[in-house]
């Protein structure tokens, strides 16, 4: 295997970009699951959040409830998983299925 060494200008480089990017994107705060709604609950870094019905997050379908209270969110934000059942979701991936099933239900 060929190692690749970078220099501290293409580092620095490279954690401006993700910080930039890390500023303009969607990026999840918390993840809460709400029993009584049986949703997941996202809060974003732009102070505000939404909550997606269980059962439209494929992966979460089969998954028993008292598990749910398990989720995380990584340290960039940009997924929720369920490490014990390697599940893990990317916010935009929630937020596009969210929109899909606000979609189908306007027609």
């Amino acid at each position: 295997m060929t190692e690749h060494q970078i220099t501290n200008v293409e580092y620095a480089a490279a954690l401006t970009t993700g910080r930039a990017q890390g500023a303009s994107e969607l990026r999840a705060h918390a993840v809460h699951y709400i029993p009584e709604r049986d949703a997941i609950e996202i809060v974003t870094n732009r102070e505000g959040g939404f909550l997606i019905p269980r059962t439209w997050i494929g992966a979460l379908q089969e998954v028993p409830t008292e598990e749910l209270v398990k989720l995380e969110i990584w340290p960039d934000g940009s997924a929720i998983e369920l490490e014990e059942r390697d599940i893990h979701i990317s916010v935009d991936g929630l937020l596009m299925a969210a929109n899909n099933h606000v979609g189908d239900a306007a027609t």
